[in-house]
């Protein structure tokens, strides 16, 4: 069963607890508890990150210097470059989608931290080709709805980005790992389940491994949106290093724990 994380009702006594030794939330301020316990989990993370390795504490510094630089691009804070602001607001979308997952993977709500992640990438694997081939982001802004969500899927753009030989931050098997952890239901899907021991955990809990996963996967990313708008943007000198050496450092202080190594972190020693 998922964690047993036993929450005191507000009445003082302890919360009833059913048979098979899951807790029953009865009372009316369970939202109040529960956000209590993700505010606790927040600050734990806090307290955790400078004993997560050299590279975590760094990562999320530089992380941090990114989003900055990107909410002044997308708030027009540089002045209004495209008279019809659809890249500033594609991304002011990445920021804010960034700034969101990081909230949500502090609290320990990694999952869903994923699942924006893999949003992310998207929107970078996008900006990407749009930096790659001008005439596409044209295209783009031409179509209907119909045809945007044809011509314009995440396979057709990844495909398109193959064709290129361009880096592609979010490729066939990041997106399908991120979608099997955290977007796609099977019998097989649980909760939180980011530790050794592979328990699934539904109360807000600290968990090392699901701290690094997304925030390393979130670093990714977000790196890809920082150089493809020094080439979509008629920035100057200036500001076009600053957003190319943000994302450089973000890359350098990027982790080893992501998708397509975690499965590595709990296998046994020894095992193949």
């Amino acid at each position: 069963m998922p964690d047993s994380n036993r929450v005191r009702s507000s009445s003082g006594g302890e919360p009833k607890a059913a048979a098979d030794d899951s807790v029953e939330f009865l009372d009316a301020d369970f939202l109040k508890i529960v956000s209590g316990l993700e505010d606790q989990c927040e600050r734990l993370s806090f307290e955790r990150l400078p004993t997560l390795g050299e590279k975590a504490p760094k990562c999320r510094e530089a992380l941090g210097v990114c989003l900055s630089l990107l909410h002044q691009v997308g708030s027009c804070a540089w002045g209004c470059i495209h008279e019809d602001h659809v890249l500033e607001y594609l991304v002011g979308r990445c920021t804010t989608v960034a700034r969101g997952s990081l909230r949500l993977l502090q609290m320990g709500l990694y999952d869903e931290s994923l699942a924006l992640n893999r949003n992310l990438g998207e929107m970078a694997n996008l900006l990407t080709l749009f930096a790659n081939q001008n005439s596409s982001l044209e295209a783009w802004k031409a179509a209907d709805d119909k045809a945007r969500k044809s011509q314009f899927s995440p396979v057709r753009v990844r495909l398109a980005l193959e064709g290129f030989g361009t880096p592609i931050i979010v490729n066939e098997d990041r997106y399908s790992r991120l979608s099997a952890i955290a977007t796609h239901v099977t019998p097989r899907t649980a909760p939180q389940r980011h530790n050794p021991v592979g328990r699934p955990v539904i109360s807000p809990v600290f968990q090392e491994a699901g701290f690094l996963l997304c925030l390393n996967e979130l670093a990714l990313p977000t790196v890809f949106v920082c150089f493809s708008i020094t080439q979509l943007f008629p920035f100057d000198r200036d500001r076009r290093l600053k957003l190319v050496r943000a994302g450089s450092h973000l890359i350098a202080a990027t982790g080893g724990v992501t998708v397509d190594r975690i499965d590595q972190l709990f296998k046994p020693e020894g095992s193949s």
